[in-house]
């Protein structure tokens, strides 16, 4: 059950990660691109996966502790 443990840090890291992204594409091209764009969108979606793996984890947990079948 370690593993429970080691779900909210991931979403500290995959929006640190983000932020490293979105961060190192301001310093190479400072103006708008498509690239960037998606480069940037990316990183907002691994932070979106990352919190919708935290939910659906969350609501397991409350239907099991429920004894829910």
């Amino acid at each position: 059950m370690a593993w429970i443990r080691q779900l909210h840090p991931l979403i500290l890291v995959a929006e640190a990660l983000k932020t490293v992204i979105e961060e190192i594409v301001n310093l190479v091209t400072p103006e708008w691109s498509l690239p960037t764009k998606h480069a940037k969108d990316l990183g907002s979606f691994a932070v979106f996966y990352v919190l919708c793996l935290n939910g659906i984890f969350a609501l397991f947990v409350i239907l099991t502790t429920l004894n829910w079948n």
